[in-house]
């Protein structure tokens, strides 16, 4: 089926560098809440997949935890 006039909703991505940003910014140790993970499990955190691309190219390794309030990323190397 064909629908017409149906707008195209708003983009709900973060800006080009923002989770470079904050990646750039943690030493070992330091975290970060992903609010908007909340709902998924930590693998399908955008966050956590953000920090684990950034983080291969630049030598950083993360883990994260499902708590209450979303998912915390931890910077461990």
């Amino acid at each position: 089926m064909i629908d017409k006039n149906i707008p195209i909703p708003n983009n709900d991505k973060k800006p080009r560098g923002y989770w470079l940003n904050i990646v750039s910014k943690m030493s070992i140790g330091d975290s970060y809440l992903d609010t908007d993970g909340k709902e998924s499990n930590a693998n399908g955190s955008k966050a956590l997949n953000a920090f684990g691309q950034i983080g291969r190219k630049m030598g950083m390794k993360f883990t994260a935890r499902k708590v209450e309030g979303g998912i915390r990323i931890w910077r461990v190397a």
